[in-house]
Protein backbone atom coordinates (compact mmCIF):
# COMPACT_ATOMS: atom_id res chain seq x y z
CA UNK A 1 0.00 0.00 0.00
CA UNK A 2 1.27 3.47 -0.97
CA UNK A 3 1.27 6.05 1.65
CA UNK A 4 1.83 9.68 1.06
CA UNK A 5 1.70 12.75 3.07
CA UNK A 6 3.13 15.68 3.96
CA UNK A 7 2.28 15.85 7.67
CA UNK A 8 5.12 14.75 10.13
CA UNK A 9 2.61 11.81 11.36
CA UNK A 10 0.33 10.53 8.79
CA UNK A 11 -1.05 8.19 11.40
CA UNK A 12 -2.44 11.16 13.22
CA UNK A 13 -3.56 13.79 11.19
CA UNK A 14 -6.30 15.59 12.83
CA UNK A 15 -4.70 15.20 16.27
CA UNK A 16 -1.33 15.22 16.04
CA UNK A 17 0.86 18.30 17.36
CA UNK A 18 3.28 18.14 14.57
CA UNK A 19 0.39 18.35 11.78
CA UNK A 20 -0.03 20.37 8.90
CA UNK A 21 -1.61 23.55 10.57
CA UNK A 22 -0.06 23.45 14.13
CA UNK A 23 -1.89 25.58 17.04
CA UNK A 24 -5.41 26.68 16.97
CA UNK A 25 -6.23 27.54 13.61
CA UNK A 26 -9.49 26.72 12.49
CA UNK A 27 -9.49 23.73 9.61
CA UNK A 28 -12.26 22.08 7.36
CA UNK A 29 -11.06 18.40 5.75
CA UNK A 30 -12.24 17.00 2.68
CA UNK A 31 -12.22 13.36 2.02
CA UNK A 32 -12.90 11.52 -1.33
CA UNK A 33 -12.99 7.54 -2.03
CA UNK A 34 -12.20 6.31 -5.52
CA UNK A 35 -13.82 2.82 -5.97
CA UNK A 36 -14.68 0.80 -8.81
CA UNK A 37 -17.86 1.05 -10.21
CA UNK A 38 -19.50 -2.27 -10.67
CA UNK A 39 -23.69 -2.28 -9.45
CA UNK A 40 -24.37 -5.32 -11.17
CA UNK A 41 -23.49 -7.83 -8.10
CA UNK A 42 -24.40 -6.88 -4.47
CA UNK A 43 -21.38 -4.77 -3.05
CA UNK A 44 -19.66 -4.96 -5.97
CA UNK A 45 -17.79 -1.56 -5.91
CA UNK A 46 -14.50 -1.48 -4.15
CA UNK A 47 -12.70 1.08 -2.83
CA UNK A 48 -8.69 1.49 -4.01
CA UNK A 49 -7.91 5.11 -2.97
CA UNK A 50 -8.71 8.04 -0.43
CA UNK A 51 -7.08 11.31 0.40
CA UNK A 52 -7.47 13.70 2.75
CA UNK A 53 -7.51 17.71 2.66
CA UNK A 54 -7.21 19.68 5.43
CA UNK A 55 -6.98 24.14 4.68
CA UNK A 56 -7.02 26.76 6.67
CA UNK A 57 -10.00 29.00 6.70
CA UNK A 58 -9.28 32.99 6.90
CA UNK A 59 -9.40 33.97 10.16
CA UNK A 60 -11.38 37.22 9.21
CA UNK A 61 -15.17 35.86 9.16
CA UNK A 62 -16.13 38.15 6.30
CA UNK A 63 -15.09 36.26 2.49
CA UNK A 64 -11.84 36.84 1.04
CA UNK A 65 -10.59 36.71 -1.80
CA UNK A 66 -7.40 35.38 -1.32
CA UNK A 67 -7.01 31.25 -1.78
CA UNK A 68 -5.11 28.76 1.01
CA UNK A 69 -1.47 29.07 -0.32
CA UNK A 70 -0.73 25.17 1.20
CA UNK A 71 -2.51 22.46 2.42
CA UNK A 72 -2.22 19.24 4.15
CA UNK A 73 -2.94 16.02 2.43
CA UNK A 74 -2.74 12.32 2.85
CA UNK A 75 -3.02 9.98 0.42
CA UNK A 76 -3.36 6.25 0.12
CA UNK A 77 -3.75 4.03 -2.30
CA UNK A 78 -3.63 -0.38 -2.56
CA UNK A 79 -0.41 -1.79 -4.38
CA UNK A 80 -2.38 -4.96 -4.76
CA UNK A 81 -6.37 -6.03 -4.73
CA UNK A 82 -5.57 -7.90 -1.14
CA UNK A 83 -4.34 -4.32 0.47
CA UNK A 84 -7.85 -3.35 0.32
CA UNK A 85 -8.42 -4.25 3.81
CA UNK A 86 -5.59 -2.25 4.88
CA UNK A 87 -6.88 0.75 2.86
CA UNK A 88 -10.10 0.37 5.05
CA UNK A 89 -8.77 -0.07 8.09
CA UNK A 90 -6.44 3.42 7.84
CA UNK A 91 -9.27 5.11 6.39
CA UNK A 92 -11.01 4.07 9.97
CA UNK A 93 -7.97 5.03 12.31
CA UNK A 94 -7.73 8.58 10.29
CA UNK A 95 -11.54 9.40 11.21
CA UNK A 96 -11.29 8.68 15.03
CA UNK A 97 -8.66 10.97 15.12
CA UNK A 98 -11.39 13.37 12.95
CA UNK A 99 -13.82 12.68 15.62
CA UNK A 100 -12.22 13.48 18.06
CA UNK A 101 -10.36 16.92 16.35
CA UNK A 102 -13.56 18.75 16.19
CA UNK A 103 -12.75 19.53 12.66
CA UNK A 104 -15.19 20.05 10.26
CA UNK A 105 -15.45 17.61 7.10
CA UNK A 106 -16.55 18.45 3.78
CA UNK A 107 -17.14 15.78 1.14
CA UNK A 108 -18.68 15.29 -2.45
CA UNK A 109 -21.95 13.16 -2.44
CA UNK A 110 -20.20 11.24 1.04
CA UNK A 111 -22.86 8.67 1.28
CA UNK A 112 -21.72 7.37 -1.20
CA UNK A 113 -18.13 7.25 -0.37
CA UNK A 114 -18.76 5.74 3.21
CA UNK A 115 -21.49 3.25 1.80
CA UNK A 116 -18.98 1.82 -0.31
CA UNK A 117 -16.35 1.35 2.15
CA UNK A 118 -18.94 -0.06 4.71
CA UNK A 119 -20.17 -2.43 2.21
CA UNK A 120 -17.06 -3.45 1.27
CA UNK A 121 -15.54 -4.05 4.54
CA UNK A 122 -15.33 -8.09 5.93
CA UNK A 123 -15.10 -5.91 9.66
CA UNK A 124 -16.58 -3.11 11.71
CA UNK A 125 -15.71 0.38 10.85
CA UNK A 126 -17.01 2.36 13.89
CA UNK A 127 -15.51 5.61 12.57
CA UNK A 128 -16.16 5.03 9.39
CA UNK A 129 -19.93 4.56 10.35
CA UNK A 130 -20.14 7.42 13.18
CA UNK A 131 -19.03 9.65 9.88
CA UNK A 132 -21.58 8.62 8.06
CA UNK A 133 -24.21 9.30 11.11
CA UNK A 134 -22.62 12.78 10.74
CA UNK A 135 -23.60 13.02 7.74
CA UNK A 136 -27.50 12.27 8.00
CA UNK A 137 -27.57 14.42 11.03
CA UNK A 138 -24.98 17.30 9.12
CA UNK A 139 -28.11 20.13 9.26
CA UNK A 140 -28.56 19.89 12.72
CA UNK A 141 -25.00 19.07 14.26
CA UNK A 142 -22.97 20.66 11.96
CA UNK A 143 -19.70 17.92 11.35
CA UNK A 144 -20.40 17.55 8.08
CA UNK A 145 -20.71 19.74 4.79
CA UNK A 146 -21.71 17.52 1.63
CA UNK A 147 -21.22 20.21 -1.44
CA UNK A 148 -23.21 17.74 -3.71
CA UNK A 149 -26.25 19.05 -1.76
CA UNK A 150 -25.70 21.87 0.24
CA UNK A 151 -24.59 24.54 -2.35
CA UNK A 152 -27.78 25.18 -3.26
CA UNK A 153 -27.73 28.84 -2.18
CA UNK A 154 -24.08 29.49 -4.33
CA UNK A 155 -25.65 27.61 -7.31
CA UNK A 156 -27.89 28.57 -10.63
CA UNK A 157 -27.20 25.35 -12.35
CA UNK A 158 -29.19 22.16 -12.27
CA UNK A 159 -26.46 19.97 -12.50
CA UNK A 160 -24.40 18.75 -9.02
CA UNK A 161 -21.59 16.66 -10.78
CA UNK A 162 -18.34 17.85 -8.90
CA UNK A 163 -16.97 18.99 -12.32
CA UNK A 164 -19.87 20.99 -12.89
CA UNK A 165 -20.16 22.44 -9.37
CA UNK A 166 -16.67 23.59 -9.26
CA UNK A 167 -16.70 25.35 -12.84
CA UNK A 168 -20.10 27.43 -11.92
CA UNK A 169 -17.97 28.18 -8.66
CA UNK A 170 -14.76 29.16 -10.57
CA UNK A 171 -12.44 26.24 -9.07
CA UNK A 172 -11.11 24.20 -11.27
CA UNK A 173 -11.79 20.50 -11.41
CA UNK A 174 -10.25 19.32 -15.25
CA UNK A 175 -9.53 15.57 -15.01
CA UNK A 176 -7.37 15.39 -18.29
CA UNK A 177 -6.36 12.00 -16.41
CA UNK A 178 -9.87 10.64 -17.84
CA UNK A 179 -9.76 11.38 -21.33
CA UNK A 180 -11.17 8.51 -23.35
CA UNK A 181 -10.81 6.18 -20.27
CA UNK A 182 -11.88 6.32 -16.64
CA UNK A 183 -10.87 5.51 -12.98
CA UNK A 184 -11.62 2.10 -13.32
CA UNK A 185 -10.26 1.45 -16.60
CA UNK A 186 -6.82 3.23 -15.26
CA UNK A 187 -7.33 1.21 -12.03
CA UNK A 188 -7.45 -2.35 -13.09
CA UNK A 189 -4.33 -1.86 -15.75
CA UNK A 190 -2.35 -0.80 -13.04
CA UNK A 191 -3.20 -3.83 -10.90
CA UNK A 192 -2.30 -5.99 -14.32
CA UNK A 193 1.08 -3.95 -14.58
CA UNK A 194 2.01 -1.98 -11.76
CA UNK A 195 3.08 0.88 -13.53
CA UNK A 196 3.23 3.39 -11.10
CA UNK A 197 2.62 6.12 -13.43
CA UNK A 198 -1.06 4.84 -13.53
CA UNK A 199 -1.27 4.81 -9.93
CA UNK A 200 0.46 8.34 -9.22
CA UNK A 201 -2.22 9.80 -12.27
CA UNK A 202 -5.08 8.52 -10.21
CA UNK A 203 -3.96 9.99 -6.44
CA UNK A 204 -3.76 13.18 -7.68
CA UNK A 205 -6.96 13.04 -9.56
CA UNK A 206 -8.32 12.24 -5.84
CA UNK A 207 -6.34 14.83 -4.17
CA UNK A 208 -7.62 17.45 -6.54
CA UNK A 209 -11.16 16.26 -5.93
CA UNK A 210 -10.94 16.23 -2.17
CA UNK A 211 -9.06 19.66 -1.82
CA UNK A 212 -11.78 21.07 -4.54
CA UNK A 213 -14.40 19.85 -2.29
CA UNK A 214 -12.65 21.78 1.14
CA UNK A 215 -12.32 24.93 -1.16
CA UNK A 216 -16.00 24.71 -2.09
CA UNK A 217 -17.08 23.68 1.37
CA UNK A 218 -15.08 27.17 2.85
CA UNK A 219 -17.29 28.76 -0.17
CA UNK A 220 -20.50 27.65 1.60
CA UNK A 221 -19.63 28.60 4.39
CA UNK A 222 -18.67 32.53 3.57
CA UNK A 223 -15.81 32.21 4.38
CA UNK A 224 -14.33 32.27 0.50
CA UNK A 225 -15.68 34.38 -1.96
CA UNK A 226 -16.56 32.60 -4.91
CA UNK A 227 -14.01 33.20 -7.46
CA UNK A 228 -11.45 31.41 -9.53
CA UNK A 229 -9.00 29.34 -7.65
CA UNK A 230 -6.07 27.24 -9.51
CA UNK A 231 -6.49 24.08 -7.76
CA UNK A 232 -3.72 22.23 -10.36
CA UNK A 233 -1.41 25.56 -9.72
CA UNK A 234 -1.85 24.72 -5.58
CA UNK A 235 -1.32 21.10 -6.23
CA UNK A 236 1.75 21.69 -8.33
CA UNK A 237 3.07 24.48 -5.32
CA UNK A 238 2.68 21.68 -2.72
CA UNK A 239 3.05 18.31 -3.79
CA UNK A 240 5.70 18.40 -6.35
CA UNK A 241 7.85 16.49 -4.89
CA UNK A 242 5.96 13.60 -3.64
CA UNK A 243 4.78 12.71 -7.07
CA UNK A 244 6.54 12.35 -10.00
CA UNK A 245 3.45 13.01 -12.54
CA UNK A 246 2.45 16.13 -10.80
CA UNK A 247 6.49 17.52 -11.99
CA UNK A 248 5.98 16.17 -15.29
CA UNK A 249 5.11 18.07 -18.47
CA UNK A 250 1.79 17.07 -19.13
CA UNK A 251 1.00 18.57 -15.49
CA UNK A 252 3.04 21.35 -15.81
CA UNK A 253 0.75 22.37 -19.18
CA UNK A 254 -2.37 21.89 -17.29
CA UNK A 255 -1.16 24.34 -14.85
CA UNK A 256 0.13 26.65 -17.36
CA UNK A 257 -3.29 26.87 -18.90
CA UNK A 258 -4.51 27.44 -16.08
CA UNK A 259 -2.94 30.15 -14.74
CA UNK A 260 -3.24 31.89 -18.27
CA UNK A 261 -6.71 31.52 -17.99
CA UNK A 262 -6.53 33.64 -14.65
CA UNK A 263 -4.11 36.48 -15.70
CA UNK A 264 -6.50 36.56 -18.70
CA UNK A 265 -9.09 37.85 -16.78
CA UNK A 266 -11.61 35.84 -17.94
CA UNK A 267 -13.09 35.31 -15.06
CA UNK A 268 -11.81 36.99 -11.44
CA UNK A 269 -9.35 34.20 -9.30
CA UNK A 270 -8.02 34.13 -6.00
CA UNK A 271 -4.29 35.48 -5.49
CA UNK A 272 -1.81 33.15 -6.71
CA UNK A 273 1.71 33.09 -4.26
Amino acid sequence: MRVESNMQWSDSIFTSEGRFFQGNHELIASLDVEWTKNYRIKNGSRPFNYSISLIELPIDPTPVDIHPRSFGFKSVYVSTAADEINLLESLDRDLLGFLESGILMAGHQLSSDLSCVINASPVSLPNVSTLYECWRERRSEGRVIDTRYDLDHLLDIKSRRLVDVAAELGVGVEQPELKNTSMTAIHRRFLSTGNEALRERLMVLNLRHSLSTAVLAAMSLGRLTPTYVGVNSLIRDNVWDYFDYVDSTSFSELVHTERHRARAGSERRYTLP
